[in-house]
């Protein structure tokens, strides 16, 4: 059948029409041609459920939200405007991998806050450092692994800031209000994640000169800071930008 300016000048519904099944519909243009009255929820909605019908002819630019399945991944941060944000991976990296750089002074990579990842990661990967050879972590570096990922058409991940992995821990991690929705593995209290926030801590021993460079922030199983040696080994979820 056709819906074609069905509801034209509706501003508002006195039942849930987001829930009709339109696949079959025929012709669906101005159908809601004269709509500037409709809230952006209520648009939002019925574009959720209508777009399945390949005639709709409208883009109604519709905020996303944390938790929404989007861009690749899960949302984990949305910015004001309700249109650009952060998404993790819908799963961590296979295998567990070192941060990298061990002793080495990486140019950048000091980052924290939200919006900083992808930065710091390029500033690891820069420098042009590896890891230390290890019998159970990959030799690839944490932040050149997110580099590499590949996933659903995305090729643009990097490894989160320490406030982003905070951010993810707190909206779709242990700490959120859906649980566990990202999938976050929390099995056991020695399970971290990395960041790519290199530390500037300097570890001094009592009997000796301090050793810098050693260090890199990362994210414990119940969500606190945590302070790693850059050749300890620690899971990885990338992130990216929309």
């Amino acid at each position: 059948g056709s819906l074609g300016g069905m509801f034209s000048h509706a501003s508002s519904f006195n039942c849930d029409i987001s829930s009709w099944d339109i696949s079959n519909a025929s012709y669906i243009g101005n159908t809601f041609i004269i709509n500037t009255d409709l809230s952006i929820q209520i648009k939002c909605s019925i574009q959720e459920s209508f777009s399945i019908n390949e005639l709709w002819p409208y883009e109604w630019e519709c905020p996303q939200q944390v938790g929404d399945l989007a861009h690749g991944g899960i949302v984990f941060y949305v910015d004001s405007t309700g249109q650009h944000g952060l998404v993790a991976a819908f799963e961590d990296l296979i295998g567990i991998y070192q941060y990298g750089c061990f002793g080495i002074d990486i140019l950048g990579a000091d980052e924290t806050s939200i919006g900083t990842g992808y930065q710091n990661t390029m500033d690891i990967v820069n420098q042009g450092c590896s890891s230390e050879v290890s019998e159970t972590a990959a030799y690839e570096t944490a932040a050149q692994a997110c580099l590499n990922y590949e996933n659903l058409g995305y090729d643009d991940w990097f490894l989160p800031s320490l406030l982003e992995l905070q951010e993810m821990y707190n909206t779709i991690g242990q700490g959120g209000p859906f649980g566990n929705l990202g999938g976050f593995d929390y099995s056991h209290y020695e399970t971290w994640y990395w960041s790519s926030t290199e530390s500037d801590y300097i570890h001094v021993y009592s009997d000796g000169p301090g050793l810098p460079f050693r260090y890199a922030m990362a994210l414990n199983y119940d969500g606190t800071e945590y302070l790693g040696w850059k050749i300890s080994e620690a899971r990885v979820r990338p992130i990216r930008s929309f």
